[in-house]
């Protein structure tokens, strides 16, 4: 098994998980900048405090 077919399986699975099959692929890709923003917000609030 490739890695992007490993990847493509193991997104959709976890898109199901999690109840976001509703969404499109370009929602879901706002949700994920999204909480890569939170994600760098709090690293960098414990790193420079």
């Amino acid at each position: 098994m490739s890695f992007l077919k490993w990847h493509e399986e193991f997104t959709e699975k976890k898109i199901k998980f999690y109840g976001l099959s509703k969404l499109s692929n370009y929602q879901l890709m706002w949700v994920s900048w999204g909480k890569g923003l939170v994600m760098g917000i709090i690293i960098a609030y414990f790193i420079f405090h």
